[in-house]
């Protein structure tokens, strides 16, 4: 079995956790970072290896969930959380797994929302866009967390 991909988020890099085991998969912070290219390439690669994984054994669940909770990405990020959504979305498609997008916003900010909009009009699959609640900036941190396990 694929082990989980768990990355810490930092000032300019989001938190990742890709658990195959379970079938949940998120992203969850800021994602702004110098060389996006290194820092979103084994997240492909990642996926990659999953796709190798399902090929030679089939996972106990059939529905898969991506949520996506970013405050801030820029365009180079935003170019390859595209890709990692369409790359998710064509190898659980390929090994006939259900794959549910969830984009969360909050609803002071329009521009979050708008994007996940543009991300729902450029997959395949449907992109539910749910708003989140602004909490107290102590908060955050387990709010985002709370979404991830």
């Amino acid at each position: 079995m694929l082990t989980t991909l768990s990355i810490p988020a930092s000032y300019d890099t989001p938190q990742v956790v890709f658990d195959p085991a379970k079938g949940h998969f998120k992203i969850a912070g800021t994602a702004y970072p110098n060389d996006a290219a290194q820092f979103f390439l084994p997240l492909l690669q990642w996926i990659d290896a999953y796709d190798k994984m399902l090929g030679k054994e089939k996972p106990s669940y059939k529905n898969c969930t991506f949520e996506i909770l970013l405050d801030y990405f820029n365009s180079t990020s935003a170019k390859f959380i595209l890709q990692i959504l369409q790359r998710m979305s064509s190898v659980t498609h390929k090994h006939g797994l259900q794959l549910k997008i969830k984009w969360y916003y909050y609803e002071a900010d329009p521009e979050m929302k708008e994007m996940g909009m543009t991300y729902q009009e450029s997959l395949s699959i449907p992109v539910e866009i749910l708003p989140r609640e602004i909490q107290d900036e102590d908060d955050q941190e387990e709010d985002i967390t709370s979404y991830l396990h």
